[in-house]
């Protein structure tokens, strides 16, 4: 017959309805925030899905930097990493692949701008040929410089 068996409980229990504040700047290029509250325990995969929802964007997951209590949390263990009631959570969208690659997009229409500023008043087919080089330069050398590195929120603190 069997009886019954106790053994030390390993991990931690959490009271009901712990809640998690989470400071999202869901706009990389806007120091504006949101708090967005999220229940204690939740992985930080669903703390970014909920942070998206709630702020009203929809391609972040991609383009997010999470840090807990100032520690980076890579996009790769997302799924794996559960939050502790008390934690200080930053959620925060990134210019890049995420975002959809607007810095590049603007700096690409800025070039083309500058290109046309600059090889329109000299016309003909010179002008086409300094417009096109401005453009096609720019963007070859827009290439050249690597990503910016994620900002380290909450370090030094």
């Amino acid at each position: 017959m069997s009886s019954l068996r106790t053994i030390p409980l390993e991990g931690e229990v959490l009271p009901p309805q712990a809640m998690l504040s989470v400071v999202a700047a869901m706009h990389p290029l806007k120091p504006d925030h949101d708090v967005v509250f999220v229940l204690a325990g939740s992985s930080v995969e669903e703390i970014v899905a909920r942070c998206a929802e709630q702020c009203g964007v929809s391609r972040l997951a991609d383009g997010a930097y999470v840090a807990i209590n100032g520690h980076p949390i890579p996009h790769e263990i997302w799924h794996r990493v559960r939050v502790k009631d008390g934690a200080h959570v930053v959620v925060r969208a990134t210019a890049g692949k995420g975002m959809g690659g607007i810095l590049k997009s603007i700096l690409q229409i800025a070039l083309v701008i500058i290109g046309t500023a600059v090889g329109g008043p000299v016309g003909g087919a010179l002008g086409a040929a300094l417009t096109a080089g401005i453009a096609f330069g720019g963007s070859l050398v827009r290439d050249v410089f690597p990503a910016k590195p994620r900002p380290q929120i909450g370090a030094g603190q």
